[in-house]
């Protein structure tokens, strides 16, 4: 798989682990149950994916730590950023247990979990601003 990192392509095979945190919970201006864990899996590999797609896929055969939560911003709050960022899986992740599918997703603190258990910093990233939906009262 090859990254970009606006001055230079790397490679890397992997095995990857994404997260998928929200800063802004409740809201961006009063951010007291962030950062809120929306994602967390480990073992993302690159995908076979043939000629026609030029954009590196990655793909995994294990449960999430955490499984997906969809954003869902409270509503009256200004939109919320999802943050998304992969990180080289060290050896052993798999057996970590700071994070499991019963641990409260709220309060997470990426950068506090990725040197607890040896992620160190994210190789990628993104984000995306999500807005409440209008039609919740």
């Amino acid at each position: 798989m090859s990254f970009s990192t606006g001055h230079e392509m790397f490679t890397k095979c992997g095995p990857f682990v994404i997260a998928a945190v929200d800063p802004d919970a409740p809201t961006p201006q009063n951010p007291t149950n962030a950062q809120i864990r929306h994602f967390l899996g480990g073992n993302f590999v690159p995908a076979q994916v043939g000629p026609l797609i030029s954009t590196p896929l990655l793909k995994n055969s294990t449960p999430a730590v955490s499984d997906f939560k969809q954003p869902t911003p409270p509503a009256g709050s200004d939109p919320h950023r999802y943050v998304f960022l992969l990180f080289e899986q060290p050896r052993g992740f798999n057996a970590q247990t700071l994070v499991t599918p019963s641990t409260s997703i709220e309060n997470f603190n990426i950068s506090s979990f990725a040197a607890a258990v040896g992620l160190g910093n994210p190789i990628a990233g993104t984000f995306m601003r999500v807005g409440p939906d209008p039609t919740a009262a």
